[in-house]
């Protein structure tokens, strides 16, 4: 009796450490969406800064996308492709309004991230539009 309860045992732990790395790579999935973000073209895009750590190996970006909204405007979604290579990848991401356009002030700005594992996120951010600096 005692044998078949440490083969359960041992067959338990097993599974624990094959289920280990998965849960570990799905929590090193992070996006920072950064408090500030420049207006271009006269208000009709704003550009914004993320930054994106994923895990190397398994896991690839399937999807990532991010809006802006201001004002009950929505802005199109932008698509960008950041690399699972475990170190954080900053990007600027251009966002473009549709028949409106962004102005100085408060913003929210939504995004998601998708990887091959199953790990995702959808951060979220009120961020402050500036004009571009010269």
């Amino acid at each position: 009796m005692a044998r078949p309860l440490r083969i359960l045992v041992v067959l338990l732990g097993l599974g624990a450490l094959l289920l280990a790395p998965r849960a570990a790579a799905q929590e090193t999935l992070a996006v920072e969406i950064a408090p500030t973000a420049r207006l271009l073209r006269g208000g009709k895009a704003v550009a914004v800064q993320v930054t994106v750590t994923c895990p190397t190996g398994a896991a690839e970006v399937v999807e990532a996308f991010l809006y802006v909204n201001q004002d009950g405007n929505q802005g199109e979604f932008v698509f960008f492709h950041p690399t699972c290579d475990a170190s954080p990848q900053t990007l600027m991401v251009r966002a473009q309004a549709v028949d409106f356009r962004y102005h100085v002030g408060q913003a929210q700005v939504s995004a998601y991230v998708l990887l091959s594992s199953g790990a995702s996120t959808s951060p979220a951010q009120t961020v402050t539009l500036h004009h571009r600096q010269r």
